[in-house]
C-alpha cells in the first residue's frame, strides 16, 4: 500500500472515530412583571423569544406564572388560560396550554409548566417542518386566550418561559485538529515522494 492511500485510510479511520459536539442553548423569555387582560383583549403575544435560524430541535421547554382569573361569572378555566406557541410570522405551528386561569379563594398557586413528551416530539416535528432558507421570523411564545365572555378577567404575574436546544453539530477541536495533522502528512509525503522521483 503506497504512503498516500496509508494516510487516506488513516484520516477516513480519524474521521469516522471522531465525534461532533452538539452545544446546547438555553433561551430564556423577556420579563413581563404582569399581564392583564379581559373577554375584549383580543389573543395577544404574552412573552417570547425569537429562534435562532437553523436550530435542530428543543430538549425542554419549561416555565411558570401565577395565573388567575379574577371575573364575576362562572370560573372558565377552559376558555381562559395562557398557552405556548411555536409561532411563524403570525401562523401558528404547534401549541400547547401553559397555564389556566383558576380562581383560587385566597393566594393564587405558582403554575408550573414542561412541555411533556408528547409535546415536545410534535414541537421538534413542526420545527423541523420549517424552510429556514426563507429566513423566516419564528419565534417561541406565550400568548394568551382569555375567555369571550364578560364579567371575565385572565392575569398572570411574573410569566417566564424557558427552553434548551440545540445548535447544528460542529466536529470537536480534537476531531479538526487530527484532520489537519492528517493532511499536512500527506502533503509532505507527496513532496518526499515527487522529490524522490528526480
Amino acid at each position: 500500500m503506497s504512503l498516500i492511500k496509508k494516510t487516506f485510510a488513516s484520516l477516513a479511520f480519524l474521521l469516522a472515530c471522531s465525534t461532533s459536539a452538539s452545544a446546547a442553548i438555553v433561551t430564556q423569555s423577556d420579563a413581563v412583571g404582569s399581564y392583564n387582560a379581559n373577554a375584549h383583549t383580543p389573543d395577544e403575544r404574552v412573552v417570547g423569544f425569537r429562534i435562532a435560524k437553523g436550530t435542530r430541535g428543543f430538549t425542554a421547554v419549561t416555565g411558570h406564572s401565577t395565573t388567575y382569573d379574577q371575573g364575576w361569572g362562572a370560573n372558565e378555566p377552559l376558555f381562559n388560560y395562557l398557552y405556548v406557541s411555536l409561532r411563524m410570522g403570525t401562523v401558528n405551528l404547534w401549541t400547547d396550554i401553559f397555564a389556566r386561569a383558576v380562581r383560587a379563594p385566597d393566594v393564587q398557586p405558582l403554575q408550573p409548566y414542561q412541555a411533556s413528551a408528547n409535546a415536545l416530539s410534535a414541537l421538534n416535528a413542526a420545527l423541523r417542518s420549517i424552510d429556514w432558507s426563507k429566513n423566516p421570523n419564528v419565534e417561541l411564545q406565550v400568548r394568551s386566550h382569555p375567555a369571550p365572555f364578560p364579567g371575565h378577567e385572565l392575569h398572570s404575574v411574573t410569566p417566564v418561559l424557558v427552553a434548551s436546544s440545540r445548535e447544528a453539530e460542529v466536529p470537536e477541536p480534537a476531531s479538526t485538529a487530527m484532520l489537519g495533522i492528517g493532511l499536512v502528512g500527506l502533503m509532505l509525503a507527496r513532496r518526499r515522494k515527487g522529490g524522490m522521483a528526480h
